[in-house]
């Protein structure tokens, strides 16, 4: 795949395309992951059959005394082609590892990893762009995820069955009907309150190795109960501590970068919040079993509290609900404990998961 082709899988632009030479508006803006659904398209140029403007190809063969068939070359080098691809493990629909994946080269690996990790600074709000980046830059850190699921039992039967996480796996109506505390029922809490859904997981794409891929879509599918274990919500400086936890957790340099640049994005009283959950999310994340080894399909029923003292994660620290931060408060001093609200709160959870809903379409960092 020639340099110029891989631009064009990432810079796509609205408009006059790069064939036309020209370019309309900055490429940053207009990155779209979309696009990328054209990659085996675009490694394999078309073969056009040019003509003059008043003689065929065949007569100008004739004329030149070339007997050669027409369209013979233009046949051999996309035969050429083809075996070229297949030699770099880049061939078609049977050499697929799973439904939706896609081979790339090195280069396109590193363009897409580049490409994608300014886009996620950029505009965390961007989802197939934090997608493609945990895809192109998590390999040995999805390694050593497989390795730690496979030293217990319940992360064996996970890697074995391949549970799902989506609407048409779960009895969403069921988990709510759990009682209150249990991690089924506070789920499903979760969802409604952020008024986000299972399905809103992209599928992996460009990881070469079936099992692998399935760890990272366990991990992207498994991220809201994440949110449950730990009882941080959607709202920026709530994914800025939960990237921070599988930052440690995981090792993934998604991860790792969310972490780091995150906090750029927050006030100063949300940075003040941010650090009175930054030593917990550390702690937590040294402490606690493997996350994705655990079988939450089997744990639906099973209080948060002692989901918790299971895996060894201790309880998120009291921090300030919704409509304390609405009222203010001066940064650096701690504000009242919400002491109204903890008697309707099931034992051992957080006050942050009685806040009230944020953002309908959080950010990823």
């Amino acid at each position: 795949m020639e340099s110029r082709n891989v631009f064009l899988l990432l810079f796509r632009v609205s408009g006059p395309s790069f064939d036309s030479g020209t370019v309309m508006g900055p490429p940053w803006r207009l990155l779209h992951v979309a696009s990328l659904g054209g990659l085996q398209s675009l490694a394999r140029p078309r073969v056009t059959h040019s003509s003059s403007f008043f003689f065929s190809r065949s007569t100008r063969a004739a004329w030149n005394g070339n007997t050669e068939a027409p369209g013979a070359r233009e046949k051999a080098g996309e035969a050429r082609r083809l075996r070229e691809d297949q030699g770099r493990g880049g061939g078609g629909e049977g050499d697929k590892l799973y439904p939706t994946h896609q081979r790339v080269t090195p280069q396109q690996r590193a363009l897409l990893a580049a490409g994608s990790a300014f886009m996620s600074l950029y505009n965390p709000y961007r989802h197939d762009m934090v997608a493609v980046l945990s895809e192109t830059t998590g390999l040995s850190a999805l390694r050593r995820l497989r390795r730690a699921m496979a030293d217990t039992e319940e992360g064996r039967r996970v890697l074995s069955e391949r549970p799902r996480i989506s609407t048409s796996t779960l009895d969403l109506p069921r988990l709510r009907s759990l009682p209150a505390g249990t991690l089924g029922h506070e789920y499903t809490e979760f969802l409604r309150r952020n008024r986000v859904t299972p399905d809103t997981r992209a599928p992996v794409r460009f990881v070469d190795d079936e099992e692998l891929a399935f760890v990272l879509q366990r991990y992207r599918e498994t991220h809201d109960l994440v949110h449950t274990l730990t009882g941080l919500h959607t709202d920026m400086m709530g994914e800025v501590a939960v990237k921070w936890f599988e930052a440690v957790h995981t090792g993934l340099p998604m991860c790792i970068m969310g972490a780091a640049f995150g906090p750029l994005k927050l006030s100063s009283r949300r940075l003040w919040e941010l650090r009175l959950v930054l030593p917990w999310a550390v702690s937590a994340a040294l402490s606690c079993r493997c996350l994705l080894s655990l079988h939450f399909e089997r744990r639906w029923d099973q209080p948060l509290p002692q989901l918790r003292s299971d895996i060894g994660m201790p309880p998120p620290p009291p921090l300030p609900t919704t409509t304390q931060r609405e009222r203010g408060g001066s940064p650096g001093v701690a504000p009242p404990h919400p002491s109204s609200s903890s008697s309707s709160r099931p034992s051992g959870e957080s006050p942050l998961a009685s806040g009230s809903a944020y953002e309908s379409d959080p950010p990823s960092l």
